[in-house]
């Protein structure tokens, strides 16, 4: 790709490096507004274990799309572990009463109490949109970062922006599939993708060929 010249925001690139260094200061400007007026709880949250964001925002930033939520991940599962403990509740199994010692690890609680302004499910924290706050904020719980990416379902994802360390990390085909709006499977993904998830993305302009995502060419 690095003969390739694309155009971001009117902008013409003229190869690879370019096009992520461009890229990385919209990501930037779009990121720094939405951890400086977020919640304190939020706030502190992130300042503290400092998360990477993933998943699909970083397309939309890179097509000009308006974001409304944002998904960050922990570096380790230490760093799960305790922000879970802080939101969270140990779940008790089905009726009775009985707290799951290891809970972090367990999914099979029928639901993990929820806090007025935070909604839990076993993957996530999700902190809704306030009167003084817009944004759709969520701590994803599955595993940290890398280990999560392995199980995305498109590459288009999987790209991650480090906002402590302003780095954004992402390869020329998860660029690509970006920048051509076309929908490509991970290497790592079993099985078939969600054919509603497929469906929003097409919704939303991406394309899809047989040879990319099996089943789903239109």
């Amino acid at each position: 790709m690095s003969s390739v010249m694309v155009t971001i925001y009117g902008e013409v690139m003229k190869n690879f490096e370019e096009s992520v260094k461009f890229l990385k200061s919209k990501v930037a400007e779009v990121m720094s507004q939405v951890i400086v007026e977020c919640p304190t709880p939020i706030f502190k949250t992130i300042e503290k274990y400092k998360p990477v964001l993933c998943g699909s925002a970083i397309s939309s930033i890179y097509h000009g799309e308006p974001v409304h939520d944002f998904d960050f991940y922990f570096r380790t599962n230490e760093d799960v572990r305790e922000v879970m403990d802080k939101y969270c509740e140990p779940p008790t199994v089905d009726e009775s009463e009985e707290v799951i010692a290891d809970w972090h690890d367990y999914d099979g609680a029928t639901q993990i109490p929820k806090i007025p302004g935070k909604s839990f499910t076993y993957n996530a924290i999700t902190f809704k949109p306030t009167k003084n706050y817009k944004y759709v904020i969520q701590f994803v719980l599955r595993n940290n970062v890398n280990e999560c990416r392995n199980n995305f379902d498109f590459i288009h994802c999987m790209p991650v922006y480090d906002f402590f360390n302003d780095t954004l990390y992402i390869s020329e085909a998860q660029f690509q599939s970006i920048s051509e709006k076309r929908l490509i499977l991970s290497k790592n993904m079993q099985g078939l993708p969600d054919p509603k998830r497929v469906k929003k993305f097409m919704n939303r302009g991406w394309s899809v060929k047989v040879t990319d995502v099996p089943k789903f060419s239109p």
